[in-house]
């Protein structure tokens, strides 16, 4: 789900950025929708998302629990471990965390 950022966005903005902001200010959206609305392939508005993301122009807010009483942790860390068995190394590559060490063989004489 998408959300409304903090910044504005920057001036000059294309004009489907500035229609993906505006309808994700009249309420949360799923990636897909806003890419019908200007007619753009779901690819094209995942570049343009996550460029606006980036400049805090959007958000992707937490979900909710059922009862509305806040972000759901539970689940939010049942998705984070199941991203983390898919794609094991996946933050070390992107540069978040360390990547794991790799023995080498020892060396010298045996």
């Amino acid at each position: 789900m998408l959300g409304p950022g903090s910044r504005k966005p920057r001036p000059g903005l294309a004009e489907e950025s500035a229609q993906i902001i505006e309808l994700c200010r009249q309420r949360r959206r799923p990636l897909a929708e806003p890419g019908g609305a200007v007619g753009l392939h779901v690819a094209w508005v995942t570049v343009l998302v996550s460029d606006l993301i980036e400049a805090g122009s959007l958000t992707v807010p937490a979900p909710d629990r059922a009862d509305g009483e806040g972000p759901d942790i539970q689940m939010l860390q049942a998705f984070s471990a199941d991203l983390r068995r898919k794609w094991p190394h996946a933050a070390a590559m992107a540069g978040w965390l360390p990547r794991p060490s790799r023995r080498s063989p020892p060396s010298g004489p045996v």
